[in-house]
């Protein structure tokens, strides 16, 4: 965690929406493990090892009803959602796999308009 509070103007509630999916696909999908960091820029990672997964499947996350196990009762519209609502919060989201690890990466602008303000950090 970073030393000092990390303070950006985001909608809450889809602030809430936005974690609440990603968690959801991380519960569900990840090996077990579960790391979420937050850096002295204010990217927020969230990783977790992903063994099931290929750097195809990740390429495609945020398409609209994309998911990788159909087997598993998923809609594939978790990280769309999550996408479109960091959109319109004008913040960033992008993932990458690499050694049987999937981190998707979180990132607002210092000036991000939105309802509230939600410190981080300390």
């Amino acid at each position: 965690m970073p030393k000092r509070n990390i303070a950006r103007r985001l909608n809450h509630a889809a602030l809430s929406r936005v974690f609440g999916n990603i968690l959801s696909n991380a519960l569900k999908y990840s090996d077990g493990d579960l790391n979420i960091s937050l850096s002295e820029e204010g990217e927020i990672t969230v990783s977790n090892a992903a063994s099931g997964l290929d750097e195809l499947q990740v390429e495609k996350l945020f398409n609209r009803f994309y998911t990788v196990e159909a087997a598993r009762n998923s809609t594939g519209l978790g990280l769309t959602i999550a996408k479109t609502l960091i959109e319109q919060m004008k913040g960033e989201i992008s993932a990458r796999y690499s050694d049987k690890k999937l981190s998707i990466y979180i990132r607002f602008p210092g000036d991000a308009p939105g309802k509230i303000e939600v410190p981080y950090g300390k």
